[in-house]
């Protein structure tokens, strides 16, 4: 990863609990949301309390996170956590049924859909919702600072999580979830259970457009009868969503269900923004 200077990792979003700095750190879980170029952080206690939320993100185009600079930015994050639960996005992945799953063959299965690095280690989720794996690489690099900081981590494909925490309202129903970062989305289709599921690249609001309404169509969906939900870092305004509305008549924001709105350290609308981070809790 790139070498940053302290004044690119900018603190987009940071609340600290009042008793923060005295709370019992090994009775309570640390939720971190990795991605090329953004760290989220979550700790609750066994209580549902939120101690901590930050997001720190580069500020300088396309320069990459370094990982270890913004772990050790924070204290907090030396201290032996009851659970530790890491979701990393932006990895190579692909989803085999577990019918033909081979432990042994991992990169073999990798390689038939993506580009992976010498250094990589070759990992796998369990996703019982639709009797596969989701096979993904990481840096052996990165993966031995998260060893480092966190000796009890628990890791998953980001990609993982928002499957293991799409849950349609009506399950017959054309739905899509769309998880927005700051520089890709990831888009999956539901109807009955999962059937698509892709990461992208942007640059421009038509970049979003057009992979979207392409993965709806090869899918054979209906724009005007389909539920879409929408997560992740997105302005309600902004241009990308004025584009999306023109086509979808349903929309949704997902929301954070755990906990009361006026519990929640930020205003109503930008649960969908952090409800990822919060989704993360639960997987395990």
């Amino acid at each position: 990863m790139t070498m940053l200077s302290k004044d690119q990792l900018v603190d987009k979003f940071s609340f600290s609990a009042k008793n923060s700095s005295g709370f019992d750190a090994e009775q309570a879980t640390l939720c971190l949301e990795i991605s090329n170029d953004s760290l989220m952080c979550l700790i609750i206690t066994t209580e549902n309390e939120i101690q901590m939320i930050k997001h720190l993100q580069v500020n300088n185009g396309y320069t990459k996170l370094n990982l270890s600079e913004a772990l050790a930015s924070e204290e907090l994050f030396k201290s032996r956590f009851k659970k530790v639960l890491i979701s990393c996005f932006d990895l190579p992945y692909t989803i085999v049924p577990t019918a033909f799953f081979d432990e042994t063959k991992k990169a073999e299965f990798l390689q038939f859909t993506t580009l992976i690095g010498k250094q990589d280690v070759f990992l796998h989720d369990e996703i019982h919702s639709i009797e596969s794996k989701l096979i993904y690489s990481i840096d052996e690099s990165i993966k031995n600072i998260l060893d480092k900081f966190f000796p009890n981590h628990h890791l998953i494909c980001g990609t993982t999580q928002l499957i293991q925490s799409f849950l349609p309202s009506k399950k017959n129903k054309q739905s899509a979830l769309i998880h927005f970062r700051k520089n890709a989305f990831d888009l999956l289709l539901h109807q009955k259970k999962i059937i698509f599921c892709n990461s992208f690249s942007i640059i421009t609001a038509e970049d979003v457009l057009y992979f979207l309404l392409s993965s709806i169509e090869l899918n054979q969906f209906n724009p005007s009868e389909m539920e879409v939900f929408i997560s992740g870092e997105i302005e309600k305004d902004s241009i990308w969503m004025k584009m999306i509305k023109k086509y979808f008549q349903t929309i949704s924001y997902v929301t954070i269900n755990d906990f009361q709105s006026d519990l929640l350290p930020f205003e109503t609308d930008k649960q969908h923004q952090f409800s990822q981070l919060f989704n993360l809790s639960h997987c395990e």
